[in-house]
């Protein structure tokens, strides 16, 4: 769940501001730059994330469900947070 965690947020935050009906509001998060290291080999590496738009409030399970055909939450519930 960590390794799509990221990629979950910024497909969301890129969708569902343009869909009809959305309710919520969004903020822009800036872009930024930041360095890991890579676990196993212990190199350095600079990660670079473009700016991106967040809903304020949690995405419930229906929600996100509509948006991606899945729910990869474990405990369900269509009013539960993802």
């Amino acid at each position: 769940m960590q390794k799509i965690f990221p990629f979950i947020i910024l497909f969301i935050s890129t969708v569902i501001p343009s869909l009809a009906g959305v309710k919520g509001d969004f903020v822009t998060i800036p872009a930024a730059e930041y360095e890991v290291t890579d676990g196993k080999t212990g190199i350095p590496v600079t990660v670079s994330v473009e700016s991106f738009r967040m809903a304020t409030t949690e995405v419930t399970q229906k929600e996100f469900y509509e948006v991606m055909g899945f729910n990869p939450s474990y405990e369900r519930g269509e009013a539960r947070p993802v």
